[in-house]
């Protein structure tokens, strides 16, 4: 929800690149990033099925622990730095990531929000 909030008003239509990264929290959560990712688009192109929805879940939790050092305090990332291209380039890449959880869920339904 919390990238969801981030990026709700933010332009779109960047792509990330890894070498703008400059905090290890970056670099952590991009490594994973970039072994779940190809892992949940396989799993999605199978029929669905419960087992692999579950799949995509544990894949999916690998990704908690770089979240939760990225936004931490330690890590020294400023998603919204006045660095312009480093802000989009952090922007871009949360878009990345959040594409992963929109696969599986509502980000409407996370955040409370009604769907009418």
């Amino acid at each position: 929800i919390r990238i969801t909030n981030i990026l709700k008003g933010q332009p779109t239509g960047e792509s990330y690149l890894a070498e703008r990264f400059t905090e290890a929290a970056e670099r952590d959560l991009d490594a994973i990033f970039k072994t779940v990712e190809p892992k949940i688009s396989e799993l999605k192109a199978w029929p669905t099925t419960q087992e692999n929805y579950e799949a995509c879940f544990a894949e999916l939790a690998k990704l908690r622990a770089p979240l939760d050092h990225y936004f931490s305090r330690e890590s020294n990332v400023m998603v919204m730095a006045e660095d312009l291209p480093l802000r989009t380039n952090r922007l871009a890449f949360l878009r990345a990531v959040q594409g992963l959880f929109d696969q599986l869920f509502d980000p409407a339904i996370l955040a409370g929000e009604a769907r009418r």
